[in-house]
C-alpha cells in the first residue's frame, strides 16, 4: 500500500502502516515474506503487515511462494523511506499579547531537513480544536500573523518531504501565545464619590484631582477632549483649575507589558463665580473703605 516509485521499488513515511499483498495465477500453499534478506513470516496467506520497527528504514520486502507440488517463485520490492530527518524549530519575541493584539512575526530556529524537497504549511489551533492550515504567505520558514487574536492561540509549522512523488510530513515545535487582559480602568474625582462616567460641576478657577485606578496598572496617561496630556507616568492623579465648560477627561491605563484600556469620560461644567459688593452705612472715604 505504500506509494509506488516505479514497478519494482516503492516509497514511504516514517511510522506509516504498509501492507504487501501478493496475487498468483496459482494456487499457493505458502508466504515467505522477508525484510532485508531476513525471514519475518511464513503463512498461508496473501498478505503481510510489518511491524514499524522492521519497516523503519530504506530496505527491501520479498516474498518467497510455493505450491502445493513445490513449484515456487519470487518477488522483491524495493522500499525508500522519505525521512524528515528534522522537523525544524521555530521561535517566537513574545508569547504573551494583549487581547486584540497581533502576534510579532514567528522565526525560524532551524530548518528542516530530509531526503527529499523540503517545504511548510504554518497552522494555528485554540483550546478544544484540531490544528487548521493558515492562509496567506505562511507556507515559508517564517510567519508574520495577520489579524488579532483574543484568546489563546497555539502555532506550529508542518514540514513536508516530497520524494520519489510522496509526500510526508512532520510537525516542528509548537508555539503557545498567552492572552494578557488589559487593566480595568476607573476614574474619580479625589475626595468626592463621583466616578466616570459622570458630570462635575465646578467653580470657574476651581482646583480639581483626578484619581485613576485600575487593577494590575503600572502607568497612567489622561486625556482632555481625547488629546494626551503629556506623557504617561506612574502618576495616578491629574490635578488643574483650568478646566473650561465642555472639557471631557478620561484616562489610559497600562499594565507591565504595555497592555491598556481607558475609562469612561468625566464631564466638566463650569459655573460663574458670584459678582458681590459690600457697603456699609458708615461714611464712605473711598471706593473700599
Amino acid at each position: 500500500t505504500a506509494f509506488a516509485s516505479s514497478a519494482s521499488s516503492s516509497t514511504f513515511c516514517e511510522g506509516e502502516s504498509v501492507t504487501f499483498t501478493v496475487s498468483s495465477t496459482s494456487a499457493i500453499a505458502t508466504y515467505t515474506f522477508s525484510v532485508g534478506g531476513t525471514p519475518q513470516s511464513v503463512t498461508t496467506t496473501n498478505t503481510f503487515t510489518p511491524s514499524p520497527p522492521l519497516l523503519s528504514s530504506t530496505t527491501s520486502v520479498s516474498v518467497l511462494v510455493e505450491t502445493a507440488a513445490g513449484c515456487t517463485a519470487s518477488q522483491t520490492l524495493d522500499m525508500f523511506l522519505n525521512e524528515i530527518t528534522s522537523p525544524g524549530n521555530i521561535g517566537q519575541v513574545s508569547t504573551t499579547v494583549c487581547a486584540g493584539e497581533t502576534p510579532p512575526a514567528f522565526t525560524n530556529i532551524a530548518s528542516a531537513t530530509g531526503v527529499g524537497t523540503i517545504s511548510y504549511q504554518w497552522q494555528s489551533r485554540t483550546f478544544g480544536t484540531s490544528f487548521a492550515d493558515l492562509f496567506g504567505a505562511s507556507t515559508s520558514e517564517v510567519y508574520t500573523p495577520t489579524s488579532a487574536i483574543n484568546t489563546t492561540t497555539f502555532f506550529v509549522r508542518k514540514a513536508y518531504s516530497t520524494f520519489g512523488g510522496l509526500r510526508c510530513e512532520e510537525l516542528s515545535n509548537i508555539v503557545q501565545i498567552a492572552i494578557q487582559q488589559p487593566p480595568i480602568s476607573t476614574l474619580q474625582v479625589q475626595g468626592t464619590a463621583i466616578s466616570a462616567p459622570a458630570t462635575i460641576t465646578l467653580c470657574a478657577g476651581e482646583d480639581v484631582t483626578f484619581s485613576a485606578a485600575g487593577g494590575g496598572a503600572v502607568e497612567f496617561l489622561f486625556y482632555l477632549d481625547n488629546n494626551p496630556i503629556g506623557v504617561k507616568s506612574g502618576s495616578s492623579t491629574l490635578s488643574t483649575s483650568t478646566l473650561i465648560t465642555g472639557n471631557r477627561i478620561k484616562v489610559q491605563t497600562f499594565d507591565a507589558i504595555g497592555c491598556s484600556s481607558f475609562s469612561d469620560e468625566i464631564v466638566v461644567q463650569i459655573v460663574d463665580n458670584p459678582i458681590i459688593s459690600l457697603t456699609s452705612t458708615a461714611f464712605a472715604s473711598s471706593a473700599s473703605s
